[in-house]
């Protein structure tokens, strides 16, 4: 809750939400990070220093019903070609899965 109050207009997963494209972030900390409002969720966010992500939409039947952010710590290696594609799988059966609850 306190992390969605926090979110600017500019935020990676809305732009994924908006665009319906998968994007990757960098620097993290500079992305997400310089966002965050003191406290709790700041303290949490760099305690787990992410470093960097993908942000990918969750989309089935032609609706986008959600996005999904999977972060990278220190000393992993940013997502490849093929993590990404595999987030990308993830994030469509996940959506999928939502659309048939609906």
């Amino acid at each position: 809750q306190l992390r969605l109050a926090a979110l600017p207009p500019d935020a990676p997963i809305l732009r994924a939400l908006a665009s319906g494209r998968t994007l990757t972030v960098a620097d993290v900390g500079a992305t997400v990070g310089r966002t965050l409002p003191p406290g709790e969720v700041s303290d949490v966010f760099w305690t787990l220093d992410p470093r960097t992500a993908v942000t990918l939409p969750m989309t089935a039947r032609g609706r986008t019903l959600g996005a999904l952010s999977i972060y990278r710590s220190a000393g992993r290696l940013a997502a490849d070609e093929d993590d990404v594609a595999a987030a990308q799988e993830v994030a469509g059966r996940v959506a999928l899965a939502l659309d048939n609850a609906r």
